[in-house]
C-alpha cells in the first residue's frame, strides 16, 4: 500500500481446521460451496447498505446511508467539501468512512462455520465483478462443467487424484468464470479461484 492513500478493498477468507471450514469475510467478495448433489450455496452475505442488519448497524453509530445508483454509506472528507459514498458497509482501509468520525464502515468480519464431509465438492472464491453477473449457483454449475470436462468429476465424486492435473483443471474453471463475467460486462474488477476438495 502506497502511504497516504484512502482507499479501501473488501477481503473473504477460507480456513479448513479438521474437518471444519470457517468463511471470514468483510465487504461483497463471495465464497460459494458446491456439494456432490449439484447444489452451490453462498458461504457469506454481502455487506452491503441496502441490508437490513448492516443498515441498523451504520446508523446506530450515527453513520449516513443514501441512494446514489445504489445504496451507499456516506461520509464527509476530513480536509475537502466533497463526501465519499460507497457501495458497501465492511471493508480494509476506507480510511474516510472510519476517522475522524466512525460513519458506520468496519473491517470486522462475519465468521460462519461449515462442516467439511465427503458431499463437498469445491469451493469458489471471487471479488464481487464476478457475483455483479454471475448468480452463485450458477457460478457453481459453470465451474462443475469446466472440472468434469477435465475429468475431475464422475457423477459427484472426485475422480482424479493426481494433483497437478486437479490444479489445471481449477484454473481452467476460474478462467472459465472469469471469462463469463468479462462477456457479461462486469463493471468490477474480477479475481477467482477455485478449489475441490479430494476425500
Amino acid at each position: 500500500f502506497s502511504e497516504g492513500r484512502r482507499d479501501g478493498c473488501t477481503a473473504v477468507n477460507i480456513l479448513q481446521v479438521g474437518k471444519v471450514l470457517f468463511a471470514a469475510h468483510a465487504g461483497d467478495s463471495r465464497a460459494v460451496i458446491a456439494y456432490a448433489d449439484g447444489r452451490a450455496r453462498a458461504m457469506t452475505e454481502d455487506h452491503k447498505p441496502s441490508s437490513a442488519t448492516e443498515r441498523r448497524r451504520i446508523t446506530a453509530v450515527g453513520g449516513k446511508i443514501e441512494f446514489c445508483g445504489c445504496w451507499r454509506v456516506v461520509a464527509d472528507h476530513p480536509f475537502k467539501p466533497v463526501r465519499a459514498a460507497l457501495a458497501v458497509s465492511r471493508s480494509l482501509g476506507d480510511i474516510d468512512f472510519k476517522r475522524p468520525k466512525d460513519a458506520g464502515v468496519t473491517a470486522e468480519p462475519d465468521v460462519k462455520r461449515f462442516e467439511l464431509n465427503k458431499n463437498v465438492n469445491f469451493l469458489i472464491i471471487a471479488s464481487d465483478g464476478l457475483w455483479d453477473v454471475i448468480r452463485d449457483q450458477e457460478a457453481g454449475d459453470i465451474a462443475r462443467n469446466t472440472l468434469t470436462s477435465f475429468g475431475v468429476f464422475k457423477d459427484g465424486k472426485c475422480v482424479l487424484t493426481d494433483v497437478k492435473s486437479i490444479e489445471v483443471a481449477c484454473h481452467a474453471a476460474a478462467k472459465e468464470l472469469l471469462d463469463t463475467s468479462l462477456n457479461r460486462g462486469t463493471s468490477d474488477n474480477v479475481t477467482a479461484i477455485v478449489a475441490v476438495y479430494v476425500h
